[in-house]
């Protein structure tokens, strides 16, 4: 959830703070594994479905994100789309208010491609 708020948060003060948080779990969790040999920590990294599902919310088609029929995910836009909730988010405002300006804030990519 971080991850998407992060990708369509129109503050880049607040996209910066939600990715530097991402940033500090996975070190943090990386840090038990290794200095505790800790099995019961895992470090999260952004599944290519939770990629495609920013780039979908950002915008982008499907098809442009796999264009290659030999290399389409195990899952479709469909499977995405079934996942989102029928009632209005504020992530769902933000989008709405950014389709309106036709313009996606630079910082948004930025960070999607820092945390991935």
């Amino acid at each position: 959830m971080l991850f998407q708020m992060m990708s369509v948060h129109p503050n880049p003060i607040i996209s910066s703070h939600i990715m530097q948080s991402l940033q500090t779990i996975a070190l943090s969790a990386a840090h038990h594994i290794v200095e505790h040999q800790s099995q019961s920590f895992k470090v999260w990294v952004p599944s290519v479905r939770d990629i495609t599902l920013v780039f979908l919310n950002m915008g982008a088609s499907f098809i442009s994100l796999f264009p290659l029929e030999a290399l389409q995910p195990p899952f479709t836009e469909g499977d995405l789309l079934e996942s989102f909730q029928l009632e209005e988010t504020s992530q769902d405002r933000v989008l709405s208010d950014m389709k309106d300006n036709a313009t996606l804030p630079v910082h948004n990519l930025e960070s999607v491609l820092n945390v991935s």
